[in-house]
């Protein structure tokens, strides 16, 4: 996995945790959002999951 720094809006976080992506360069985390990605074999999007700190607000699959 790898880590990229920043953010579209500019929000102040640590340098490492913004931006999670696979060794395909799939964008699969972004911890600022608290949003998680899924992909297939084909590098499709398959599930686009957004959770809140107590339960899940956006639920998404393809």
């Amino acid at each position: 996995m790898y880590h990229i720094s920043g953010s579209v809006d500019n929000r102040h976080m640590s340098a490492d945790s913004n931006f999670v992506y696979d060794s395909e360069g799939n964008l699969i985390e972004d911890k600022s959002k608290n949003l998680k990605i899924s992909y297939d074999w084909r590098d499709m999007l398959t599930e686009f999951l957004m959770e809140a700190r107590t339960k899940n607000i956006l639920d998404s699959r393809f």
